[in-house]
């Protein structure tokens, strides 16, 4: 492998002339192209486990028993972010399934455009619906990630007090749940 130049990862900010975190792009910079569809309740989708292959998976993801307190909100279009060896959680729950027969991260940027709101842990996809200006609640444990300061203005970040505890992030995502009133839809973040 060759190349030209190199540079670490943190110095990209800097080469690309970002001094202050006001300096970066806002979200949307990502699309999936397809139109608003009106509904008559809010659309929340629900991702609460990362890849278990990922070296802090145990770290990072839970079980949709987890979320059992955001699910007895009444009002709301509930829909797994999840398919394969999760979809049986989300059948127990039932949760709508559009990821079944997603090939790939078009689809699942396709699906993230018609939701009024994302609550997921860190995984890929609150990045990628916080790139495409989806309001987004990331369940983060308690030492929070970096990418979720500047980077992403329209994320609410629902961090654990104490390691392991999904209480506070819990009881945080429920507040930002109870701002999403049936009928009302969350604008993208600009």
């Amino acid at each position: 492998m060759s190349w030209d130049v190199w540079a670490p990862i943190m110095s990209l900010p800097l080469l690309h002339g970002v001094c202050r975190i006001e300096d970066l792009p806002t979200a949307p910079w990502l699309g999936a192209g397809l139109p608003d569809v009106a509904r008559e309740r809010p659309r929340v989708g629900l991702n609460w486990a990362g890849n278990p292959a990922f070296s802090q998976d145990a770290v990072r993801s839970t079980t949709l028993d987890t979320f059992a307190p955001l699910l007895a909100v009444g009002g709301i279009e509930w829909v797994s972010l999840h398919r394969g060896t999760r979809e049986r959680e989300a059948e127990a729950h039932g949760l709508a399934q559009p990821l079944r027969e997603a090939q790939d991260f078009l689809d699942t940027a396709a699906v993230l455009r018609g939701l009024d709101l994302v609550i997921s842990t860190e995984t890929a996809v609150p990045n990628l619906s916080a790139a495409m200006g989806v309001p987004t609640c990331v369940m983060s444990v308690k030492d929070v990630d970096w990418r979720w300061t500047g980077w992403y203005r329209g994320v609410t970040v629902c961090d654990q007090d104490t390691p392991g505890d999904w209480s506070g992030p819990i009881a945080k995502a429920a507040a930002v749940l109870a701002r999403l009133a049936p009928g009302a839809r969350a604008e993208p973040v600009a």
